[in-house]
């Protein structure tokens, strides 16, 4: 079987979760260069970029984000057919119930994390059922 070429994109506001969430993804080998983003504007040139090499993402995405939230970032994706070969992963800082109610709105969005990522967030993603064949 082919290797899909899979790139990790980091999206959120605070530049310091984006450098712990780099580290974390880089010290546990998941992937050696992740792509940071400050905003979902930003994140979305890229993606509308590279989409066409036939590139898979896997993107931590933060909820609340000024100029766009998580949610219009997705709801962006889906409106420019960019959806199918986007993996989502929310990473948050909110406990909400709404916030984990929402998130089963969107079948795009295979895993929930609370900031900051920890080894087991990493290691769980790595074995994620959607994730696994990609990133073997």
């Amino acid at each position: 079987m082919e290797k899909k070429e899979v790139e990790f994109l980091l999206v959120d506001d605070d530049r310091i979760v984006l450098m712990l969430h780099e580290a974390s993804l880089i010290r546990n080998k998941v992937t050696s260069e992740p792509k940071s983003f400050l905003n979902g504007p930003e994140a979305l040139a890229y993606i509308r970029e590279q989409y066409p090499k036939g590139k898979h993402f896997v993107i931590l995405l933060d909820i609340y984000m000024p100029e766009m939230d998580g949610w219009e970032f997705i709801e962006t994706l889906r409106d420019e057919d960019m959806i199918e070969r986007s993996h989502i992963i929310i990473v948050t800082s909110s406990v909400d119930i709404p916030d984990r109610l929402k998130v089963e709105e969107y079948p795009e969005v295979i895993h929930m994390v609370i900031k900051a990522l920890k080894k087991q967030d990493v290691e769980e993603i790595r074995k994620h059922p959607k994730l696994a064949p990609l990133l073997h």
